[in-house]
């Protein structure tokens, strides 16, 4: 994974330096961001007949890589400004509670 986002960085840069020339306002961003998700689990258990009603949040954080051309087209009063963006997460896995369902579940799904 280093190895490619070694590349799209590479790739990033000398596009933006080759259309520097003819491009106006071009420019390269990095970020940091993050993600927060909730998710609602719900269904029974086929083989014991028992419900899986769970819900568990998940956090992440990463960074970004953007490249633009600022002001690049108008649509009438409007400038549009063209921008390609990659995103980087730590990943990250959920789990709920299989058997026998909550408060204490000793077997998950993933």
């Amino acid at each position: 994974m280093t190895n490619n986002l070694s590349q799209i960085i590479v790739a990033v840069v000398l596009l933006g330096i080759s259309t520097a020339a003819s491009a106006q306002n071009p420019y390269v961003s990095f970020g940091i961001v993050g993600t927060r998700s909730l998710v609602d689990f719900g269904g029974v258990n086929t083989s014991g007949s028992f419900p899986n009603t769970d819900q568990q949040r998940e956090y992440t954080s990463g960074v970004s890589l953007a490249f633009g051309l600022q002001d690049q087209f108008a649509l009438g009063n409007t400038s549009i400004t063209p921008e390609v963006d990659f995103a980087w997460y730590r990943d990250y896995n959920t789990q709920s509670a299989s058997f026998p369902g909550l408060p204490a579940p000793t077997a998950f799904y993933d």
